[in-house]
Order: C-alpha cells, then structure tokens, then sequence
C-alpha cells in the first residue's frame, strides 16, 4: 500500500518550452509571411530570455528544490519546465521586462497581444495546458493588445520631453497614474504628487493604475521628472 503522505520527487518535463515553443514557432512559419512569423519569433525569444534569467521566481516550491540540483549541470529553466510557466509569468514578462528590452520596435509591441492570444489558443489545443490556464494568458494577452502601445507610447513622450543629462544623482522610483487630465498626468510617487506634461494624443490612451519606473531629480517639497524606464499595464499587484 502506497503512503498517502509519500510526495513524489519532480521530475524534468518530457516536453520542455524550448521544445513547446519551437513547435508553436514551426507551425506559425507554415501559415504566416516571413516579416511576421520574425516578429513571433522575437516575442518568443525575449520570453525565453526572461524565464531563462528570472524564471526561478516562477517556480513552485517543489520545482524549486528539482532546479537547484539541475542548474549545476548548466541546465536551463526552459529546457527543465513545461508551458505552465508561460502562465505564470505572462504579466510580469509583458508588465515589467517586455517594453525595458523591446527597445524601439513598435511593430513588435503592436503584435504582442495577438501573439500571446495565439499562442494560448495552441497551448490549449495541443494539450501543454488546461483550458483554464489558456484563458487565464488569453486575458493577458488581450489587455496587452490593448494598452502596451498605448504605454510605449507614454513612456518614448516622457522620454522625448523630459530626457535631460544631468550632473546630480537621479532617483529611480515607481509611480502609480492616479489621474489623466487632457494633456497632463498625475503620478503618486512615495508622498509626493508629480505631473508630466505630453501630447493629448498620448494621454488619451493612458490608464489610472499603470505603474510608470520614472527618473526623478529631487525638488523643493517634490521631484522633477526627467525620464521613464518602465510602464506596467497591470499596475502595483503584479509590480515587484
């Protein structure tokens, strides 16, 4: 009789994500130009980065102790761990690493939603994993159709507006949208308000909630702001 209170050890995945993803990838180069199927590729591609570098923080306590003894080997994190983790860790990759690396390809921020609907549609039909867990990064994907280039958008004006060399030190601080007046927003930074001016066809499109990383210089009683690194659509719970 097996003891129920026996927990098996982990095991590697027999279809890691890198295999998950070169599957999705060749399937997606059968039916799409190749401009497009480059883009797919380069989501991908920083995704796998993201996890490969950050990914243990994605893990399950038991997936944690079966890495700590894999990792010695230089095995990575895709090629231990299957598709759940692309569940796991779709908002803090689209929220706070996605727009630091894409650097100025708008046309891959523009298709990054639709890829990562796509890519749950096929992860559910090919069985990697549950309809519940597909629907879960289909909604994700669905917010980043409709806010990351909104929020690119923002974050290349506060950088075209504000972006000055200075000689003083410059602080890093992450500051919550609490209001959008046509033209102007309103940050709450530690105790202090802050607003930005931009382009009203900017402002439009912004969102009270996202959680912008600004590069503040320190004033009387408040901070100037002088660039931004970072705008994350899914604001302070998923903001580490």
């Amino acid at each position: 009789m097996v003891d129920s209170r026996v927990v098996m050890f982990p095991l590697p995945e027999r279809k890691p994500l890198t295999r998950v993803l070169d599957a999705f990838l060749d399937e997606r180069e059968k039916t799409l130009s190749r401009r497009t199927a480059a883009k797919y590729g380069r989501l991908v591609s920083l995704w796998q980065r993201y996890l490969d570098h950050h990914g243990y923080c994605h893990l399950l306590p038991v997936e944690k102790v079966l890495w700590k003894r894999l990792r010695k080997a230089g095995t990575e994190i895709t090629e231990t761990f299957g598709a759940q983790l692309l569940v796991r860790s779709s908002v803090p990759f689209l929220g706070e690493y996605f727009l630091r690396k894409v650097g100025s390809d708008l046309e891959l921020v523009e298709y990054a939603g639709t890829i990562v609907r796509k890519l749950a549609r096929w992860l559910a039909q090919e069985g990697f994993v549950s309809s519940r867990a597909a629907s879960l990064l289909w909604d994700v994907g669905n917010a980043a159709r409709r806010q990351l280039v909104p929020a690119f958008l923002a974050q290349a004006s506060i950088n075209i507006q504000y972006d000055v060399w200075y000689e003083i030190p410059v602080y890093r601080a992450r500051g919550e949208l609490y209001e959008i007046l046509p033209g102007i927003l309103r940050f709450r930074v530690k105790n202090a308000r802050v607003e930005v001016a931009l382009p009203e066809c900017v402002t439009e499109y912004c969102r009270p909630g996202w959680v912008f990383t600004l590069r503040l210089l320190p004033k009387e009683h408040t901070f100037g702001v002088v660039g931004c690194d970072n705008v994350n659509i899914f604001g302070w719970a998923n903001t580490p």
